[in-house]
């Protein structure tokens, strides 16, 4: 298999096992496909450094994000911004602990910085650069839940091997250790409520 294919690969199956495990459902991926024009979408991105640099962008909508971080907390109708941004971000690091694990059974030293969330902005709000080579996912998960994961990578790697890692390195949450992950995640917000205003 070529760098695009065990790339694309490695996503897939990523995807495929965070999807079980911490959304108990089996998701449909597709290469092809968007999230509706007219929905208020978050964008979580996360960067990939090592041999070659990489970003994941993760796209959803307001209501599907929604339905994601109450089926990680087990508990329906998580509605703030700022849960919803926290439960994405955890998302995201778990997704990402996956990728770095099968890219690192490729011999591609990698390093995550920690996630970032933002509202209201689309996959054309970021730009892109032209050495940039991009593999799309579009994945649905029943009928509720629906995302699009983008994936720039350099083709080349750099010059000299960097080490891995940003100067705010996140390692990823392994998807065994994610329990723990949502007990913090269910705590965090939680003191967020009770939080006096």
């Amino acid at each position: 298999m070529n760098l695009a294919q065990n790339i694309r690969k490695a996503l897939q199956e990523s995807l495929m096992e965070v999807s079980r495990t911490v959304l108990s459902s089996t998701p449909w991926i597709s290469e092809t496909g968007n999230l509706k024009a007219t929905d208020v979408k978050l964008v979580a991105s996360i960067g990939l450094s090592g041999q070659r640099e990489s970003s994941l962008l993760f796209l959803v909508t307001k209501q599907s994000a929604s339905h994601i971080v109450s089926r990680i907390v087990g508990e329906e109708g998580i509605t703030l911004d700022e849960e919803i941004g926290d439960g994405m971000g955890e998302f995201l690091n778990m997704l990402g602990g996956c990728i770095k694990r099968r890219f690192q059974d490729m011999d591609w030293d990698v390093g995550l910085s920690l996630p970032a969330v933002i509202q209201g902005l689309d996959e054309d709000a970021f730009v892109i650069s032209s050495k940039s080579e991009r593999i799309n996912f579009f994945v649905q998960i029943e009928e509720i839940i629906q995302f699009k994961v983008i994936f720039l990578y350099s083709a080349t790697e750099t010059k000299e091997k960097r080490k891995a890692g940003y100067s705010l390195t996140g390692d990823g949450i392994p998807v065994e250790q994610s329990g723990a992950a949502v007990e913090k995640l269910k705590k965090v917000l939680e003191e967020k409520k009770n939080k006096p205003q």
